[in-house]
């Protein structure tokens, strides 16, 4: 089964296919990546992943809600945005 990596970002002056993005979060930058939920269908496994930078980890480690509401806000998102690759 293929499998389709998704980086979700912030969008800026920074070239789309670059290491270095934007967090999904503050907008800062960064090239760290964190897992947000993977989905599966009969073709293909589609894992999705965020930019978030060194700080607002450290902060959703400290704030295990603001951590919670994030993951939540990102699921959403995917869900709006990909929602074509979800309903096959």
């Amino acid at each position: 089964m293929d499998v389709e990596t998704i980086e979700l970002f912030q969008k800026s002056e920074l070239p789309k296919k670059g290491w270095l993005q934007c967090c999904f979060h503050c907008n800062s930058k960064t090239s760290l990546l964190t897992h947000i939920t993977t989905f599966t269908d009969n073709k293909k496994i589609y894992k999705f992943y965020a930019h978030i930078c060194k700080d607002c980890k450290q902060t959703f480690r400290k704030d295990e809600i603001m951590y919670y509401n994030f993951m939540q806000e990102s699921k959403i998102y995917i869900r709006d945005k990909y929602y074509y690759l979800l309903s096959s």
